[in-house]
């Protein structure tokens, strides 16, 4: 769509793109065709997604110790070779295509899916828990999102995975920093829109950090209860902010900001 859309509306970008990428009309057509084929395993009765096609129809076995580390652990009685007869999974996979199309879903969902697989999930991937972390955030399992951040944290650390000395799990890493960063702290930049709505843990004082984002270096610092935002101008010179979900501005390059939280309901204190 966005192609046709260029071509259109854009065609100095669009035959530039289009001669970059070696793209052709025909090619975008197959496309089309192909993704209007994919099956989307989708109960709308449930809202859940289903990890693959006849998931829901294998041996329902859910998670219920974890090691000192916070790694789920497998009941005595099942089997390694038996897990492919059971709806325990490796990862996040349903997760993950809700974290990258967020967009595409309504919270609802997001939570119906997390609620379902996080019992589920025995995180045998390293790329597992961040994920989990930052959905957890999202879906204010806050308990639940520090202790995976941590299991993500210490994934080297700890050799948690028993093959650090293999070389560090460096996807991990950036998980990592995207659980802090779009979990916690609850950036998401969106049709030239910052949001920002961070859930820290109590026990951090702040958080303070920068991205750079079409262009512009942003500088943030973040508690629970206020946020503040500068930004120094490269590129674009004005950008929209919501902060906590309902404070609306547009803030300008060369300016400090600040905002506060006001509350509406008991704190919930964690860590």
């Amino acid at each position: 769509q966005l192609y046709f859309e260029l071509k259109k509306e854009k065609k100095e970008l669009f035959n530039r793109l289009k001669h970059n990428l070696g793209l052709t009309d025909k090619e975008v057509r197959e496309w089309k065709r192909i993704s209007s084929l994919i099956y989307f395993p989708f109960d709308k009765k449930t809202k859940l997604i289903e990890q693959f096609e006849g998931y829901f129809k294998l041996k329902d076995i859910k998670i219920v110790r974890t090691d000192e580390n916070g790694m789920p652990l497998l009941l005595p009685a099942i089997k390694p070779k038996d897990l492919k007869y059971t709806k325990l999974v490796k990862q996040a996979d349903v997760l993950m295509l809700l974290y990258l199309l967020e967009d595409k879903f309504p919270l609802s969902v997001i939570k119906s899916n997390y609620e379902f697989y996080i019992s589920r999930t025995l995180h045998k991937s390293s790329l597992s828990a961040p994920i989990h972390s930052l959905i957890a955030a999202k879906c204010a399992d806050l308990h639940r999102a520090y202790v995976l951040f941590n299991v993500s944290l210490r994934t080297d650390i700890s050799n948690l995975y028993g093959n650090t000395a293999a070389g560090v799990h460096a996807a991990s890493l950036g998980g990592t920093w995207q659980a802090l960063i779009f979990g916690f702290c609850g950036i998401r930049f969106r049709d030239n829109t910052i949001f920002v709505n961070p859930n820290l843990p109590y026990s951090w004082r702040r958080v303070n950090f920068s991205l750079t984002y079409r262009k512009s270096l942003i500088n943030f610092e973040l508690t629970n209860d206020c946020v503040k935002i500068k930004i120094s101008y490269r590129g674009k010179k004005k950008f929209k902010v919501i902060v906590f979900g309902e404070k609306k501005e547009e803030i300008k390059s060369g300016y400090f900001y600040k905002f506060f939280k006001e509350y509406k309901e008991k704190k919930e204190d964690y860590y």
